[in-house]
């Protein structure tokens, strides 16, 4: 007891210095920059409520979160819960003496804390900033020729995989497709959806999910195939669109749809679990402090205690908002902790990673 007593004085003085080692934590996931046509007072409440869609996306992951019953009156009260914003031009785009601006930038950053009170209240997930890495393989046939998005090929598409990304808030990898990834993978095995040669080839990316597909045009129209591979298992749909960026962005939603149905967090107002979580490995104070931390920036968890120091493992009592479960699927992302086999154990038992 006296060892933790030792750290948490220490930590105290040390006022938050100590930085938290955080794997996979999303920026932005409250802020949103949409297109406005002016800056006058009906233009800047439109693009709030604009800007407030996009962010309800992002957090719960969900597309159509923002059109449903319970979210439509935070929406309409957007400027209310603005803490910031500001405007910019839109690339490109020069203002001439006497002529109308094709429109401009609204940038919006929003209260979190009402944010996730709301959803709470209403019992709609909540996805926290600790998201899988996703690598995306994609490969397009146009004019009978089947090629790789990634290196210096199609610049634009990569574009529109990234951007769809971040829009959703889901961290994407685009593949180098240098030497290296061209020898572990080819194209037909992208296209044909062989599973572990994708799989050995992602591996150099360290990415917790992996994303397939393949598009082609099919008439007028572009359609698109997709296999999502996370925590072993395979899940496949198809997309389209009237051009290959928008058979692709619907594509790379629907991942993240998937995603978060799978990691978000959904819990009635007050409902809350305890569990005891012993994590071992912590020998020094900045350990102690790297996963106290940690585990107080997880959005499922509302309460950290100590319970005990047992040689160099510390045993803490968590408070979790839902179902401990996705608490374990949120652990098991991260870099900082590993879980440890428990034999039945009632206390969760992890160690810290290097």
């Amino acid at each position: 007891m006296n060892k933790f007593v030792l750290l948490a004085v220490v930590l105290w003085l040390m006022g938050g210095s100590i930085p938290a080692a955080m794997a996979l934590e999303v920026q932005g996931l409250y802020e949103a920059e949409v297109r406005v046509v002016g800056q006058g007072a009906a233009d800047r409440r439109e693009g709030a409520r604009a800007a407030l869609s996009e962010v309800l996306v992002k957090v719960t992951g969900d597309g159509a979160a923002p059109t449903g019953a319970a979210l439509a009156p935070l929406v309409s009260q957007a400027e209310q819960i603005m803490q910031q914003f500001q405007y910019r031009s839109l690339p490109g785009r020069s203002r001439r003496a006497g002529a109308e601006t094709a429109g401009q930038l609204l940038w919006v950053r929003f209260d979190k804390r009402v944010i996730d009170r709301r959803l709470y209240e209403a019992g709609l997930p909540v996805w926290g900033r600790n998201r899988p890495a996703t690598v995306v393989w994609l490969a397009v046939e146009e004019r009978g020729r089947r090629l790789m998005v990634g290196g210096d090929q199609r610049r634009d598409l990569q574009a529109v995989v990234m951007n769809e990304g971040q829009r959703r808030g889901l961290p994407i990898i685009v593949p180098l497709w240098d030497l290296q990834d061209q020898a572990a993978l080819r194209v037909v095995d992208v296209w044909g959806n062989f599973a572990e040669p994708v799989r050995k080839a992602s591996e150099r990316y360290e990415s917790e999910a992996v994303l397939l597909g393949r598009v082609n045009a099919v008439a007028t129209r572009w359609q698109a195939h997709w296999t999502l591979y996370q925590g072993g298992t395979g899940l496949s749909w198809d997309s389209a669109g009237a051009s290959p960026a928008q058979a692709i962005a619907a594509g790379v939603s629907g991942a993240a749809d998937e995603l978060a149905q799978r990691f978000a967090i959904a819990s009635a107002p007050g409902v809350e679990d305890v569990i005891s979580l012993a994590v071992a490995g912590v020998e020094t104070l900045d350990g102690y402090a790297r996963v106290t931390r940690y585990l107080q920036a997880l959005d499922a968890v509302s309460d950290v205690q100590v319970e005990q120091l047992i040689g160099d493992a510390v045993v803490y009592r968590i408070r979790v908002r839902g179902h401990p479960q996705a608490l374990r699927q949120t652990l098991a992302l991260g870099r900082v902790l590993t879980a440890l086999p428990e034999l039945d154990d009632p206390v969760w038992q992890y160690r810290l990673l290097r």
